[in-house]
């Protein structure tokens, strides 16, 4: 699994290939790059997970654009505490879409991930937008200020086992 080395900090950047309407970033993304600066982002929000062991506090800005996603977007353990937020001026829209909507295919699955906030993005495309089905201990999540939308079953499922979610 490739992994990446950079400097400490707290603060991650995502950005499709287009400049448009970007709050965040300062160049397109690229995921050879090591996503911990505004002109360094990378392209994609699932590889940039896989490639840090994000801590509590840790923000990552999901800048302007459509994301076309060919997997799920894993949030674990090592994830917990951690921000995803997408541009917040009127207009400008992160937009993860699954582009798939068999059974089994989500934007985001919870896997055991708690603290997390997910603020200001569209989700969309999946069977559900935003899992939380299998592994216990995704509690404590805060999804707000979400466009979920044209996901094939439901937007979020949430099952026993999770607990403390707040949705505004």
């Amino acid at each position: 699994v490739p992994f990446q080395i950079a400097n400490a900090g707290r603060f991650y950047y995502v950005n499709d290939g287009s400049r448009t309407g970007d709050e965040y970033t300062t160049a397109v993304g690229s995921n050879a790059n090591d996503g911990k600066t505004p002109g360094t982002p990378m392209a994609s929000l699932a590889a940039l997970l896989r490639a840090y062991d994000l801590d509590v506090n840790d923000v990552i800005f999901v800048d302007t654009g459509v994301y076309n996603l060919s997997t799920n977007i894993v949030l674990n353990a090592q994830d917990s505490g951690v921000t995803i937020r997408g541009p917040v001026l009127p207009g400008n829209d992160a937009v993860l879409d699954r582009g798939n909507t068999s059974s089994g295919q989500y934007v985001f699955s919870f896997e055991g991930a708690s603290g997390v906030t997910l603020e200001w993005l569209n989700v969309t495309g999946g069977s559900v937008g935003i899992n939380a089905t299998g592994a216990q201990g995704n509690d404590g999540v805060v999804l707000q200020n979400l466009d979920i939308y044209g996901n094939a079953g439901y937007g979020v499922t949430i099952t026993n086992g999770h607990s403390d979610w707040i949705i505004r």
